[in-house]
């Protein structure tokens, strides 16, 4: 899903990133905080559109997602990297796209444009978040 139009793009970064992200919709899709919390490091900080939406650490986000999937919607992304970069165990990336929130009665509502970026880092347990960043651009 990425794209290299003379923007930093690493394909290996790109990947991650896409790899990350993919994971991350399929553990939201379950409506398990546990399973989205272990996407996190223990220190991870998480940001949204609203004052509301953030969490730093483990004991936060692990209320962030329980109240998350309590709600009756479920979210989801579309998006395409269009910056990612790495040095060691770190990537970072910003990837533009649309949300899109399914209700349990079936209503499907949609935000685009939607702005995904985050960095995550390599761990015994494989690629987990250490910055989520998903957010609605204002208009100008």
């Amino acid at each position: 899903m990425w794209v290299d139009d003379g923007v930093s793009l690493d394909p290996t970064a790109a990947t991650v990133a896409d790899d990350g992200l993919r994971t991350l919709v399929a553990a939201l899709s379950t409506r398990e905080p546990d399973r989205l919390c272990a996407l996190f490091t223990k220190n991870a900080s998480l940001f949204g559109s609203h004052d509301t939406e953030f969490a730093i650490g483990a004991d936060e986000l692990k209320l962030y997602f329980d109240n998350l999937c309590a709600q009756p919607v479920t979210f989801s992304w579309q998006w395409q990297v269009s910056a990612a970069g790495q040095d060691g165990d770190v990537v970072w990336f910003v990837a533009p796209g649309a949300a899109e929130m399914t209700g349990d009665d079936g209503t499907v509502s949609r935000i685009d444009p939607f702005r995904l970026s985050g960095v995550l880092r390599h761990t015994e347990q494989g690629w987990r978040f250490e910055l989520f960043n998903g957010s609605e651009p204002t208009a100008t």
